[in-house]
């Protein structure tokens, strides 16, 4: 066994390494490559020369000659049938003789349909051959590894085939040392002159475009072409982009060959941008006249008095509403595109103007729309915002009681290029308002990027202008619109918007299926979320905040799935807008939020749609996945809506492969996990690629972060987050081998996990701190920083029970938990910054976590705890939302977004995976459920638990002496796993299903009992009572922290029961006199530490004084003497 796992390792590894070159067009005949050699005298570049010679001869499609220059000059003929003529020079030195003896040759051959490429220093000769006037430039930059590697390379502008298979741009320069790097170019204002010369990429510096860096330019010249190529094509030194710059190298010699003829070529431009007015040739009908609106039914709502600062989102599956809650719309986004922003509304009453940003109106904030209620004086004005979930179109929509003589609109546009363009990215903006239809376009030159906005009647008044620099931080030119309307006799206006990145006669066909009755629009928003609710799994408990905030939380995930043409369907990371940064200090750069595809937050939040049910939704987020899968099998960080990919992180590659195992669990979609397989396959094989010093551990160095983006932490060679997570990853890995019939990788794959998990709980665990290690440095030592990561390898099975058990413990102190969540690391750290992202604040993320490894480890009451710690926000400042972070002293937000995606999942995943412990395999028509439940809770109503394409409805009721489960199933057959939680001291005198007795098992737990059925197979409707007496376990914490606190609230650290005796371990403050809420269904015969306050309904009510310290929080034991339940047999 041992050498055929030895043959396995080389045959993945062989496997990775020797992928085939990927061809980017259909293969044609070869193409003859000309390569010219020894123009200079430099010897120091043989090595250089030689290394690009191999790459050619490597390509399957290339048919290589050598050039030597002084045949070149001598042999009229030598060129003759060359289709490509290749000079790649990266002798740094000045122009030699040869040089330019060459270029009568040269000139000669391109003029007459002969196509070159001049790559590094061999760009300069566009100079001296006469044929680029203005003066190529060379700069120099130091190129260090701040954590992030040190990728270099090119991007187009939105694409070119010379990009092809790279997704419109590569990083093909990525050394492994630092180092100074050249490059050659036209840079700043410098522009290309030469008749017809554009350039086609720029500089890409990790994250970053330097727009002002032109590296690629292409040149036609005669009948041919040149294209010049002034850095990072090195093929001598160490790189990490190999086939990065294979592929790109090919695509350059088959562009020129014309084998991507016919493909949009796009290429930046730098005309100084202006804003003008240009007809749009559209044929628009005008808006119906506007109507007072018939309101649906709510599906959920939430009302209040408008926030000063407020942030409020409305988002469909293309269109995006940012604004603050008293006023306006700040920006209007169609991905991705910024289609319009500072939508602002005024109102005349009187001959006086009113602008209703400055009032407070009453909000009713729903899933589809944003109801404002401004009262002026005798006026009764309603605002209600909405859009289509499907479209690119929104509306406003106005109606009152009373007199309004005049209302006025204004608005701003820049048609801004999603990041990390610039705002000039966009070129010139064009504008055509049309009197017939009272609508205003708004266009790019190409009319692709455009918006459309119309009014429900002509307007009294309207002033069009060229406006910049209005927002603080912003440098961006606009065109704004201000109308004034005429409403005396009238009662009701409306705003329609439309927009998007696919020409005018897309945004025109939505525009006019809207038009003649925008009711509709928010009828059919409001029936989706309707709808929604009702397909997905729903759950009613005793706790109505929990049922509300849980239904708000399902609704406001769903608005992250997003598609943007050209680039797929996924999720978005965060809602915010441009101008606010990491605490409002980041300068608008066309970032909303984090409005853009992330790999890990999409995977993390997957988890949970899978777990309620919508499987369609992860299919596409695998999809989109795949789609941009790099070609060495990594999964992307980050995609932004405008089509930049970065592979920057670690953990999204091995989070991709648990993702599609968990899909398949969950959905039973063999065919599709089979048709995606080899794309599972080869980010398997770059993951094992990653282990380079064969410790068993993928890494982080040189592959990239994960956890850890920035900070005090950064810079660990393999983290405990990574390394639980592969353990999870290898697990998973066997399941879909299995899957896919191929056992000798499941057996591998097996023996690596068992490896890998006892290297986590042998080598990570730390005996002195009674701890998992935060991560394992390059030299072998160990970081032994206590932090949330263990949380993620622990929920995904693979440590060792007491050991998991003993973290968790840690997680319910004050060090870790505040009132409204959980911090990365302890608050006795010397790294601790409570305002810091990465090392003191707190995330639902990491809150989550805690909840996912606290139930893992049948912590439920502390798993609760933080679920509600997560559910609480969604009331607190962005309505039905839950915030990125939260500061971690003080209850208040932090961070960039007040609205993100994984912070709602990590309500639902933890709800899902652990409240309910609902664990399908559809493939094997079987599912596991362990509900671990606060021990009050008397009922509960789960509808709709997915298992492939069955589901199954589950009802609880609890009284004092029993506990029923009532099954209803779509279909007979699935085969479930039964198991819960009960509280200590609790004796089990029965249990029966379909009124028969049935046998079980019990086992004691460090907190509670484990009560465990055989497996049953389900019929269409099925029954499990438990006939019980007993318990006693303390409640966990659901009420909110006040906004603005600091933790004051108790902490549960630990229970415990030694016969006749329950012990628990509390943190409180210091001096401070605190309730707690025990259920006890027993009788209590003394208290020790506590005083008693009540003990009714099963509720046992105690008053706990915490000593004074000089600590912040106290720790003290109280115990409960009881007549043990569990210790008396019913005779």
């Amino acid at each position: 066994m041992e050498k055929l796992m030895k043959r396995l390792w080389s045959t993945l590894l062989i496997g990775f390494i020797v992928i085939s070159q990927l061809n980017a067009a259909e293969v044609g005949e070869k193409i003859r490559v000309g390569f010219i050699k020894e123009a200079t005298e430099d010897q120091s570049s043989k090595g250089e020369i030689e290394a690009a010679m191999r790459l050619l001869g490597d390509f399957g499609q290339v048919e290589v000659k050598e050039l030597p220059s002084a045949k070149l000059l001598k042999s009229k003929n030598i060129l003759k049938d060359i289709d490509v003529v290749w000079y790649h020079r990266p002798d740094t030195g000045d122009i030699s003789k040869m040089e330019k003896r060459l270029a009568k040759p040269i000139q000669s051959y391109v003029k007459n349909g002969g196509k070159l490429l001049l790559t590094l220093d061999a760009v300069r000769l566009l100079n001296e051959w006469k044929i680029e006037e203005t003066p190529v430039q060379v700069q120099s930059t130091e190129v260090k590894d701040h954590g992030f590697g040190r990728k270099l390379g090119f991007h187009a502008y939105r694409s070119h085939p010379l990009f092809n298979g790279l997704n419109g741009g590569a990083y093909i320069w990525h050394s492994k040392e630092d180092h100074q790097v050249r490059k050659v170019g036209f840079f700043d204002k410098s522009l290309p002159q030469a008749t017809e010369a554009k350039v086609v990429a720029i500089d890409w510096a990790y994250i970053h475009y330097h727009e002002s860096s032109k590296l690629i330019w292409e040149t036609p010249y005669g009948d041919g072409k040149i294209l010049a190529v002034g850095a990072y094509m090195y093929f001598e030194p160490d790189n990490f982009s190999p086939k990065r710059l294979s592929m790109f190298t090919e695509n350059c010699l088959r562009y020129l060959n014309g084998e991507f003829e016919g493909q949009t070529a796009m290429y930046w431009d730098y005309t100084p941008r202006k804003v003008a007015q240009r007809k749009v040739d559209a044929d628009l009908k005008p808006i119906a006249q506007a109507q007072k609106w018939n309101m649906p039914t709510p599906v959920k709502e939430i009302k209040h008095q408008a926030i000063d600062g407020n942030f409020w989102d409305i988002s469909g599956r293309r269109m995006f509403f940012f604004a603050k809650e008293k006023g306006g719309i700040e920006e209007v986004w169609t991905h991705p595109v910024m289609s319009l922003r500072d939508l602002y509304t005024s109102v005349y009453i009187g001959g006086e103007k009113i602008k209703l940003e400055d009032l407070k109106p009453n909000l009713i904030t729903r899933p589809e729309a944003l109801i404002r209620e401004y009262i002026i004086g005798d006026v009764v004005l309603k605002e209600i915002i909405t859009l289509s979930v499907e479209q690119e179109a929104g509306v406003v929509h106005y109606e009152w009681e009373g007199n309004i003589d005049q209302l006025e609109t204004s608005f701003l546009s820049n048609l801004r290029y999603m990041w990390p363009y610039s705002s000039n990215a966009t070129g010139n903006l064009y504008f055509d308002w049309n009197d017939e239809s009272n609508a205003l376009w708004i266009t790019d030159p190409t009319q692709d990027l455009n918006t459309l906005i119309g009014f429900s009647q002509q307007p009294a008044q309207k002033e069009l202008l060229h406006v910049e620099g209005i927002v603080e931080k912003d440098e961006d030119k606009k065109l704004e619109g201000v109308f004034v309307f005429d409403t005396k006799n009238t009662d009701a206006f409306e705003i329609l918007i439309a927009a998007g990145s696919e020409g005018v006669e897309k945004t025109q066909q939505v525009y006019q299926s809207i038009a003649q009755n925008t009711n509709n629009l928010l009828a059919s928003s409001n029936q989706y979320y309707h709808d929604l609710l009702a397909q997905m799994t729903n759950i009613k408990t005793p706790l109505e905040k929990f049922n509300d905030g849980y239904d708000w939380t399902i609704m406001r995930t769903d608005q992250f799935f997003v598609e943007t043409p050209n680039i797929g369907k996924s999720l978005f990371a965060g809602y915010s807008g441009t101008r606010f940064g990491w605490n409002g200090n980041h300068k608008v750069n066309g970032r909303p939020g984090y409005a853009w595809y992330f790999g890990r937050d999409a995977i993390w939040s997957s988890f949970a749609i899978n777990a309620y049910g919508n499987h369609a939704q992860v299919k596409d987020v695998l999809s989109t996945f795949i789609q941009w899968q790099n070609l060495d099998g990594k999964i992307y960080h980050e995609l932004s809506s405008s089509g930049s990919v970065h592979y920057d992180a670690a953990d999204a590659t091995p989070m991709f492969i648990n993702l599609a195992a968990n899909y398949l669990k969950h959905s039973g979609d063999i065919e599709y996990v089979s048709e995606i397989w080899p794309s599972i396959s080869k980010a398997i094989e770059f993951c094992l690629s990653t282990d380079t010093n064969r410790d068993h551990l993928i890494e982080n160095t040189n592959v990239g972060h994960a956890w850890i983006e920035g900070g005090s932490l950064l810079g660990t060679h393999t983290t405990m987050y990574l390394a639980g997570m592969w353990a999870g990853t290898l697990k998973d890995a066997e399941y879909l081998s299995e899957a896919m019939g191929e056992t000798v990788k499941s057996e591998f794959y097996n023996k690596e996990a068992k490896i890998v998990s006892n290297i986590l709980n042998n080598q990570y665990w730390n005996p002195e701190t009674d701890f998992y290690n935060f991560g394992k440095d390059k030299d072998g030592k160990f970081n032994p920083e206590k932090t949330i990561m263990p949380a993620v390898g622990i929920y995904y099975g693979q440590m060792n029970p007491q050991k998991a058990w003993q973290t968790t413990k840690e997680y319910s102190s004050n060090q870790f938990s505040s009132d409204w969540g959980v911090r990365i690391l302890r608050k006795d750290s010397d790294l601790y910054n409570p305002r810091a992202y990465h090392y003191g604040s707190v995330w639902p993320l990491f809150t989550g976590w805690a909840a996912l490894a606290e139930y893992k480890t049948l912590r439920g009451t502390q798993g609760f705890t933080h679920v509600m710690n997560n559910l609480n926000i969604y009331t607190g400042w962005t309505q039905g939302a839950i915030l990125e972070v939260v500061h971690g002293e003080e209850y208040k937000p932090m961070g960039v977004t007040r609205h993100q995606c994984w912070s709602g999942t990590m309500i639902l995943q933890p709800v899902m995976d652990g409240m309910l412990g609902f664990s399908p395999d559809a493939l094997n028509n079987r599912m596991a459920l362990t509900p671990q439940l606060p021990w009050d809770w008397n009922s509960l109503e789960v509808t709709k638990l997915h298992v492939g394409e069955q589901h199954l409805d589950v009802k609880m009721n609890k009284s004092r002496q029993e506990i029923s489960y009532d099954f209803t199933s779509s279909q007979a057959g699935v085969v479930l796993d039964f198991s819960t939680v009960l509280p200590l001291a609790t004796a089990v005198d029965g249990v029966f299903v379909n009124g028969k007795s049935h046998s079980f098992e019990l086992d004691d737990k460090n907190e509670n009992i484990m009560l465990s059925l055989e497996s049953l197979k389900l019929n269409a409707r099925d029954q499990i009572v438990i006939k019980y007496r007993g318990g006693i376990g303390v409640l966990p914490i659901t009420e909110a922290a006040e906004k603005g606190a600091v933790s004051d609230k108790v902490k549960y650290i630990e229970e415990l029961l030694d016969g006749d005796q329950y012990s628990l371990g509390l943190e409180g403050v210091s001096g401070k006199t605190d309730q707690i809420t025990l259920y006890c269904n027993q009788e209590v015969t003394g208290l020790k530490g506590a005083k008693l306050l009540s003990h009714q309904d099963d509720k046992l009510i105690l008053e706990v004084d915490f000593p004074e310290s000089d600590m912040n929080y106290v720790y003290k034991e109280i115990s409960v003497s009881i007549n043990n339940q569990s210790m008396v047999s019913l005779k």
